[in-house]
């Protein structure tokens, strides 16, 4: 039997500069919440730290899930792009300071981070590649 024809993808199209300033804020407001408070804090208290309605953070992020992910996300791409320019330092030692300065910002700061490598699932099976193997299995 022939296998049925799979539709491409659609390309994503990019956002509108305010839509792409308002998922800024709150990816960054709720990178700070979230290490203040916890994974527990509240969509609208991030959504009034970024200064929008809760409307627009699950427009973006449908579920609180989902905001989670993205944080990390954006942190785990932000510290490759910094370790990337610390590489491309034509100065050695500078480079390597780079990446000691990152390394302990991650520690210390990004608690976030942090705090989803330890987790279980299923935040930290968001991001497999990121994070020591583990066993899922619950019998």
């Amino acid at each position: 039997m022939p296998e049925a024809p799979v539709a491409a993808e659609a390309p994503r199209r990019a956002l509108r500069a305010d839509a792409e300033r308002n998922r800024r804020l709150v990816l960054d407001a709720a990178a700070a919440v979230f290490a203040e408070r916890g994974l527990e804090a509240g969509v609208a208290e991030i959504a009034q730290r970024a200064g929008v309605g809760t409307a627009t953070v699950f427009r973006r992020f449908p579920t609180k899930q989902d905001l989670i992910v993205a944080v990390v996300d954006a942190r785990i791409c932000d510290m490759g792009d910094q370790l990337a320019a610390a590489q491309a330092d034509p100065d050695p030692w500078a480079g390597v300071v780079g990446v000691w300065i990152l390394t302990k910002r991650a520690v210390c700061v990004e608690k976030l981070i942090v705090t989803t490598w330890l987790l279980p699932v299923p935040v930290a099976m968001a991001f497999p590649k990121f994070v020591p193997s583990f066993d899922t299995n619950t019998e």
